[in-house]
């Protein structure tokens, strides 16, 4: 049987923030879904959820304005 896994927005906001304690087993996890090691998608909900977060200065400390915020996601 095979296992899929649906990344999670927290997933997302820590592989992209180095600062975090899961910085790198998030980061680790989406290469290994990059490189189909392991089968993992991302909903469209998901991505608004990251989007919504790393642009909104009340819920981060360095947010990215809403062009690199989309660049972000083209590498996802």
């Amino acid at each position: 049987m095979i296992t899929s896994w649906l990344i999670d927005t927290n997933v997302l906001i820590y592989s992209y923030d180095q600062t975090q304690k899961l910085h790198s087993l998030s980061y680790k996890l989406l290469e290994y879904a990059i490189a189909r090691k392991i089968q993992a998608c991302i909903s469209d909900q998901i991505l608004l959820e990251f989007l919504a977060v790393v642009i909104n200065s009340k819920r981060v400390e360095d947010p990215l304005s809403t062009d690199e915020a989309l660049q972000e996601t083209l590498f996802m």
